[in-house]
């Protein structure tokens, strides 16, 4: 069964908020793949204290846990899923942390949520800058879009913390729920606009590389507008069709963010020598795509970026290889 898992651990709030939409369409195309299955699982690593206490789970960063609710004033209510069989099917309860408790309970109070909504709006804007340009968003409609996003993401965040607190909890949202955002949001954009809207938003991770190697090109070595969207396009094809690759065999894909863009890797592969090797051949096809557009130069620097994207992804994967709890040794008699 595939299953999509998204890791913030090496990046910054505003980018965190970057992939927002883009795990959020992955996470919508695994649900209609497999229309039985959990839609994600997402792990929120340590992160300095915010509004919340890490990228993931912060009411202020877009929908960073992209499974989704009801763009309405009414909480999300939890699914859970009763089974024959609790002592094997359910999971235990996650302890929440005071950040948490603190972000429920500001929930629970109507102008608690509206002041988590108001947050998120900021950080949606900031992080979510280029949109309304590149779109062609009036003020007004602008703010519309911001407002049911921010929602949204604050829903997201509510039903996601009582389903990691419930034992029972398969997944907090239900094929309704996901139907219902994405339809929030396309009437919020508005039709004429929507494809276009959909289109950039989809390729935003690309556009976060594309915009860290454009910093490193001096001169010459620049890339024109036209050959940066072609660069974008090109990346943002390759990291879907390889996505799709390493999901084969209901293999389950993670992604980390990265100070220069999103890496991916099996994160079902048995061994971590094994994990770190898909995320090196994930980074290879996104090399070799860019190759087909960049020149030697700015090859060269595309290269070094990933390399550092490696380098960051191998300390993630050692990190939580430590951390993994060892099999217990069981006494012989």
């Amino acid at each position: 069964m595939n299953k999509l898992v998204v890791v913030l651990g090496t990046t910054t709030v505003t980018f965190a908020a970057l992939t927002a939409y883009y795990a959020y369409e992955l996470a919508q195309e695994n649900k209609r793949a497999v229309p039985e299955s959990a839609v994600f699982a997402a792990v929120a690593p340590p992160a300095p204290q915010l509004a919340a206490d890490a990228p993931l789970d912060s009411p202020t960063v877009a929908a960073s846990v992209p499974a989704v609710g009801p763009a309405t004033a009414a909480p999300v209510q939890a699914k859970t899923v009763a089974t024959a069989t609790p002592a094997a099917a359910t999971k235990p309860a996650t302890k929440l942390s005071a950040a948490d408790k603190d972000f429920l309970a500001m929930y629970a109070d109507p102008r608690g949520r509206r002041t988590l909504i108001d947050e998120a709006m900021v950080d949606l804007r900031n992080a979510m800058r280029g949109v309304q340009q590149h779109v062609g968003f009036t003020d007004e409609e602008w703010q519309r879009v911001l407002e049911v996003r921010a929602e949204q993401q604050v829903e997201r965040r509510a039903a996601h913390l009582r389903c990691r607190a419930d034992p029972d909890c398969k997944s907090p949202f239900t094929a309704e729920q996901l139907a219902n955002e994405r339809q929030a949001v396309r009437e919020a954009v508005g039709e004429d606009k929507y494809d276009e809207y959909d289109q950039y938003m989809s390729s935003m991770m690309e556009r976060r590389t594309v915009e860290e190697l454009q910093k490193n090109l001096v001169g010459d070595l620049a890339l024109p507008q036209q050959r940066a969207e072609e660069l974008i396009a090109a990346l943002a094809d390759e990291t879907a069709q390889a996505r799709k690759d390493m999901s084969a065999d209901g293999n389950r894909v993670a992604g980390i963010g990265v100070p220069n863009g999103m890496a991916f890797y099996v994160e079902s592969a048995p061994t971590f020598e094994a994990r770190l090797e898909s995320a090196n051949q994930f980074s290879q096809r996104l090399r070799n795509r860019a190759a087909t557009i960049l020149n030697g130069n700015q090859l060269t620097t595309f290269n070094q970026m990933q390399d550092q994207a490696m380098a960051s992804l191998r300390a993630f994967l050692a990190r939580r290889e430590a951390e993994a709890p060892k099999p217990q040794k069981t006494a012989m008699n």
